[in-house]
């Protein structure tokens, strides 16, 4: 676990359970606090500065303040920190939010598949203009409705969402591999034409068909009415089994060579589906966090485990886990706290 992702569990944790954290600025530390900016206006948070490089973060309720926030920063790590939070959430997240969109896509890909074991539909991601670095400029909605809901989720336009829906999810329990069954790419242009997107898209085509043959590429090209200021591309492509999923993306300027970042995302793809069992390592941990919060006992199959991360949430949730080695695979239960 790096200092960015300690940091994007951090602050989420801190909201769920309603506790102060410190915050290290000694790495990314103009990131952070442009982030934690935005959950003073998004929930009330608030910050104080105890010492050098050391920020004193007091979440505030779990419930909403503003509809919509400018920011300037990447909306990515915002993102990540109201899914890992949103669904204990004490009411319906519904936010616009301004700033830099680069990879935000990913997310309406990767965490419906796991959503998806955890029996849960109540997130929405729609990007209404993009927005690459570095003027960023682009403006997305997020809605997450909460498992930790109010009364009044139960009205007639909600209840086929939430009447499935309890105190908390029934456990992930996924220790079996399955075989990869579709590639699927996205690839996104602003502000430089059709002819970067149709170089990328080809080249998926002939290196994921060889590999396996339902592969299929979305393209999207935004001009100056739907995109920020700054030219810029993305490639974001996806290798799915029956119950996991492996992923690879990278956004570039206009000037970089789209040959080169597109072999590359194809490279660490394979490479992502040759290191792991079911789900992606990068998905890893926030599989545990999610875990942690869940009701009864959890399972994932995976090769690497991150025993920092493991202690985090054990120390932050009061928590239990065990490994436990199955041939060439390691079994990480979770006991979760909702029992």
């Amino acid at each position: 676990m790096n200092d960015l992702e300690y940091f994007i569990m951090s602050i989420a944790q801190s909201i769920i359970n309603q506790n102060s954290c410190e915050i290290s600025t000694k790495a990314n530390g103009e990131m952070k606090v442009a982030i934690m900016d935005f959950f003073v206006a998004f929930n009330g948070s608030s910050y104080t500065k105890t010492m050098q490089n050391t920020i004193l973060f007091k979440p505030g309720k779990k419930e909403q303040k503003t509809k919509l926030i400018k920011t300037n920063t990447h909306l990515y790590h915002i993102v990540d920190i109201l899914l890992l939070s949103g669904l204990f959430f004490d009411d319906l997240i519904d936010v616009n939010i301004t700033g830099i969109t680069d990879m935000v896509d990913s997310f309406r890909i990767t965490h419906w598949k796991v959503f998806r074991q955890i029996r849960y539909d109540g997130f929405k991601l729609i990007i209404h203009k993009r927005g690459f670095a570095p003027d960023g400029d682009g403006l997305i909605n997020l809605k997450i409705i909460p498992y930790l809901k109010k009364d009044e989720y139960n009205k007639k336009e909600h209840r086929n969402t939430m009447s499935r829906l309890g105190v908390s999810y029934r456990n992930i329990k996924q220790i079996k591999a399955d075989e990869v069954t579709k590639i699927r790419g996205l690839v996104v242009s602003s502000r430089i034409g059709s002819d970067f997107v149709s170089r990328m898209t080809k080249i998926i085509k002939e290196r994921c068909q060889e590999q396996v043959k339902n592969t299929k590429v979305l393209s999207i090209l935004n001009n100056k009415n739907d995109s920020g200021p700054s030219a810029g591309y993305e490639a974001f492509i996806t290798a799915e089994t029956d119950s996991g999923i492996f992923y690879s993306g990278r956004t570039a300027q206009s000037n970089d060579k789209p040959e080169i970042l597109i072999n590359e995302v194809i490279d660490e793809l394979f490479e992502a589906i040759d290191q792991e069992v079911i789900y992606d390592k990068k998905l890893l941990n926030r599989i545990f966090f999610y875990m942690a919060n869940g009701s009864g006992v959890g399972q994932l199959a995976c090769k690497e485990i991150d025993e920092k991360c493991l202690e985090a949430i054990k120390e932050w949730f009061g928590v239990d886990y065990g490994l436990k080695k199955s041939g060439e695979y390691r079994i990480i239960s979770i006991i979760g706290k909702y029992q």
